[in-house]
């Protein structure tokens, strides 16, 4: 289960245990807003960090620029989505690209310097 749309609801921790949750998504409403507002950083540190040490994997969603993915993978996000890497695509489409096309540029935000 991943809940979407962390934008102005509060994640009850103690759901966890009732609800088989693995993944949280931050909306894009804040990615928006990084790099440069002190607030939407802080509450996508908080999420990331409260994250992991609950074992769970952020999804962050929303990510058009390079300057947005660089300061978001300072902050220690790993998974996102986005404009930036790609417009949204049928299943059949991200078969094909997966198959035939470029390495996706979403699997190059983990490595230490990422190309974007």
């Amino acid at each position: 289960m991943v809940p979407g749309r962390f934008r102005h609801r509060l994640f009850v921790p103690h759901l966890s245990d009732q609800f088989p949750i693995a993944n949280l998504k931050i909306d894009r409403s804040f990615v928006n807003r990084i790099p440069g507002d002190a607030n939407s950083e802080a509450i996508v540190r908080a999420v990331l960090g409260m994250a992991g040490g609950l074992g769970m994997e952020v999804v962050i969603e929303g990510i058009e620029t390079s300057r947005q993915a660089k300061a978001l993978v300072a902050m220690g996000g790993r998974v996102g989505q986005g404009y930036l890497f790609h417009r949204p695509l049928v299943r059949e489409q991200v078969q094909a690209l997966l198959q035939n096309g470029p390495q996706p540029r979403e699997l190059v935000l983990d490595a230490p310097n990422p190309a974007v």
